[in-house]
């Protein structure tokens, strides 16, 4: 199957930076384009509208600043097209991903996990699991090295 249309969901941490790295490579050979996602998490029982000095509208634009410079560094080398978009979410964070990849008919979701086992995954859940669950197309989870041999 050829790649065109790789979906890279993004949460700023060390993994998912190289799963970005990783996506970036995929898409690079594949002549694909690169679409990073980030989801911000609406606060449970906060209000949709927006007010000034609202916490929430200010991480928010703080996201679309982070995912503008990880777009940069996606891009250096330019032979590659690499897309950026923050949505709000309204469900969890796996079904904003999941969402995502249908609507925007991804080929491809190349994410990270932070490789939680035992009690930490049974309590943090996993959304790279939800997400392998769920997709509409094959997902690519991205672990460090360093996860994996380790157990926490």
């Amino acid at each position: 199957m050829a790649w065109t249309r790789i979906l890279c969901p993004v949460d700023f941490s060390d993994t998912s930076r190289a799963a970005m790295e990783e996506g970036r490579e995929l898409a690079r050979k594949a002549g694909a384009v690169l679409h990073l996602f980030h989801v911000v998490d609406r606060p449970a029982g906060s209000f949709r509208a927006e007010t000034p000095g609202d916490p929430f509208q200010d991480y928010s634009a703080e996201a679309e600043r982070s995912l503008a410079a990880w777009q940069r560094a996606a891009e250096a080398g330019g032979e590659l097209g690499v897309t950026a978009e923050v949505v709000a979410g309204s469900g969890s964070t796996a079904e904003e991903i999941v969402g995502a990849a249908a609507r925007g008919a991804f080929d491809l979701v190349v994410m990270g996990t932070h490789g939680r086992s035992g009690l930490r995954h049974l309590v943090l859940g996993s959304v790279a699991e939800e997400a392998v669950r769920r997709a509409p197309c094959p997902v690519l989870v991205w672990r460090p090295r360093a996860a994996a041999g380790s157990r926490s």
